[in-house]
């Protein structure tokens, strides 16, 4: 198993994840603009990346290579989750 350098290592993680996360959001909020399709390519990008940087990190044995993973759960809820109020159904009675 390849050794890593814990520093380097924590901020290539830590970077990767707020981006990605940055990302996810960029994308929420340029819905309906210009710039969608370039935030959407942005996210999928990411996307790649973190799923990668999870699977790379897996192999850390203090559990911090979760957060990649967690990074990943929260990118794909945050963009396809519908924050928006949706408008109730009437009841029938």
């Amino acid at each position: 198993m390849p050794q890593f350098d814990t520093e380097i290592s924590l901020n290539i993680l830590a970077i990767s994840c707020f981006l990605c996360i940055a990302a996810a959001i960029a994308m929420r909020k340029s819905e309906g603009s210009v710039a969608h399709r370039f935030c959407t390519w942005l996210f999928y990008g990411c996307l790649l990346k973190v799923g990668l940087t999870a699977v790379l990190f897996i192999q850390i044995p203090s559990g911090i290579g979760l957060l990649a993973a967690l990074t990943f759960g929260l990118m794909i809820i945050g963009t396809t989750w519908d924050f928006r109020a949706s408008p109730s159904t009437p009841t029938i009675s």
